[in-house]
């Protein structure tokens, strides 16, 4: 099976070429593409052009991550396709090995490698996420086996969907703007039709996690997120958990306006996607234990 890696960046300058450089010396699976996809000013993309010839790049005029996700994988060739952040470091060199074994079956649609801190990576390791409200906030899991084993949600520094899987779910939500929440919605959205997600205890991919984001993030965005997510995936009262959550953390004018504006937006399309749902919220919340109250 053929893998394409694809990592979106945006001003990342030398730490991509070092994820690049990392992935590229460590990387022991014999068939991979690299894409880069430049949610910049180019700059990326340039430098990558001049330094990393064997990678593609693609430029995608500052849409977020979930939308230069989706170009990317738009121009990928493989089986698996492996969304990387621009500042990771592989630790286990058979990482693409594992997540191809993993994903032959076909009831599994995504899996995510172990992620550890850059720099302490003796210190705590990620082994997938758990949802914990329906404003998606979501809390870090502790390893439970030497072996796959299923999990809630998928980190999004670094994940892989099967090829096919992945076009069948839709691809990532294009409906969110900027940054958030996307790779917890795209897993749940995965739960929700009938797959399953897994984590590899035996993969590591050591992520650079930073103090601020190096681009602006506001809280106009982070909000559209929450409640557009919910609103296509969850139920009327869910959204209206969200809703109120939200209004005693940020403002009621506002958040009235934004969700009057994603129910008149969204309403066709979460029609579409609840008819293609095999389970509801009370189910995941069951499957996954998780503490939310339906």
């Amino acid at each position: 099976m053929r893998a394409s890696i694809i990592i979106a960046s945006r001003d990342e300058g030398e730490q991509l070429m070092q994820t690049l450089a990392s992935i590229t010396r460590m990387s022991t699976h014999p068939d991979y593409e690299l894409i880069v996809v430049d949610d910049g000013d180019g700059t990326d993309g340039a430098l990558v052009a001049d330094r990393s010839p064997h990678a593609t790049v693609i430029a995608s005029d500052a849409r977020g991550v979930a939308a230069s996700r989706n170009i990317g994988a738009q121009h990928a060739t493989g089986d698996f396709l492996v969304f990387c952040d621009a500042h990771i470091f592989i630790r286990t060199p058979d990482w693409l090995e594992q997540m191809e074994t993993c994903l032959l079956d076909q009831s599994i649609a995504g899996c995510a490698p172990v992620i550890s801190v850059f720099g302490n990576e003796q210190g705590q390791r990620i082994y997938g996420s758990k949802l914990t409200s329906f404003t998606w906030e979501s809390e870090h899991q502790a390893k439970k086996s030497d072996d796959p084993y299923d999990v809630c949600c998928l980190i999004g520094g670094c994940v892989c969907y099967r090829t096919e899987a992945f076009q069948a779910l839709g691809g990532w939500n294009r409906y969110i703007v900027g940054w958030g929440v996307e790779d917890l919605e795209l897993s749940v959205r995965a739960w929700l039709r009938g797959y399953r997600l897994q984590i590899l205890p035996r993969a590591e991919v050591a992520h650079v996690f930073r103090s601020k984001f190096p681009y602006k993030v506001t809280f106009d965005e982070v909000h559209w997120n929450a409640l557009s997510a919910t609103y296509l995936n969850f139920s009327d009262a869910a959204f209206q958990t969200a809703k109120t959550s939200i209004e005693k953390q940020w403002d009621a004018r506002k958040t009235a306006v934004l969700t009057t504006h994603v129910t008149h937006k969204l309403s066709p399309i979460r029609h579409q996607w609840r008819k293609l749902n095999k389970h509801d919220e009370k189910w995941l919340i069951r499957r996954h234990k998780l503490p939310i109250r339906p």
